[in-house]
């Protein structure tokens, strides 16, 4: 054999691992996917804003039984939340810009810990907007309950539908399509129930309404979250009767 052959040899046994590693990691990006659209950087990006929860939880923890709010910008934005439930105890862990992949992958660190009494989450938002279809924000939706169901079984959760947007304008009907598979799934369960925020947000034209919104026209304002109050209110009512707690 000529100088060298042994090493090209021994460099093309190597190949069919090399392929076969190659194979792995599309197969493992397109489960990260759900087969349906971009993957999200991690929660890693918000580990300095979790450990600060962490932190502040030591040193003031969060009472068992509240109603917690978990999400997206959103949820981070809506800093009187608690004035909106009166009789609830309600702690919030927002994290702006997170997919609902992201907010499940926290779980374990931000919420579940602390016994909550009832989850509300809002998120799908980001997903959308970044390229997820429908179906990969349902199936992103089933996995966070199953993650709440791992340690919480008896622990409702509830889905505040992705609201439209006139930022978002061009992803409406993706947001609308995933509200609906959202909806039958949950009705389709036992202790999930979906919150419709989706269509009280629209005008008679079918568009978002502008006047719940801030100059971005992507966060509202405090129209916006009293619509959302008046439609998670009643809901909250039946799962977590309220109690004469002080508000977190």
């Amino acid at each position: 054999m000529k100088p060298g052959g042994f090493a090209r040899l021994e460099r093309m046994k190597g190949l069919p691992r090399l392929a076969a590693g190659i194979v792995l990691c599309a197969l493992l990006k397109l489960a990260w996917t759900g087969a349906g659209g971009a993957s999200p950087a991690g929660v890693g990006r918000w580990e300095e804003e979790i450990r600060a929860f962490e932190r502040s939880d030591r040193t003031n923890p969060p009472p068992p039984g509240a109603v917690w709010l978990v999400g997206s910008s959103s949820i981070r934005l809506w800093t009187n939340a608690a004035a909106h439930f009166p009789g609830h105890v309600v702690v919030r862990r927002g994290l702006g810009g997170a997919h609902i992949r992201e907010v499940t992958e926290a779980l374990s660190r931000l919420v579940l810990p602390y016994g909550p009494r009832v989850i509300v989450l809002y998120a799908g938002d980001n997903d959308v907007a970044e390229g997820l279809t429908a179906e990969a924000v349902l199936q992103d939706f089933r996995r966070f309950v199953e993650r709440v169901r791992s340690e919480q079984p008896a622990v409702p959760v509830v889905y505040s539908a992705i609201k439209p947007s006139p930022a978002r304008l061009r992803w409406l009907e993706v947001a609308r399509e995933a509200n609906q598979r959202i909806r039958a799934w949950c009705e389709s369960q036992s202790g999930v129930r979906f919150v419709d925020v989706f269509t009280p947000m629209l005008d008679s034209a079918g568009r978002p309404r502008p006047e719940l919104f801030v100059a971005d026209l992507l966060h509202m304002n405090e129209s916006g979250y009293r619509l959302w109050a008046e439609r998670l209110g009643p809901v909250l009512e039946e799962l977590a009767p309220p109690r004469p707690e002080r508000l977190r």
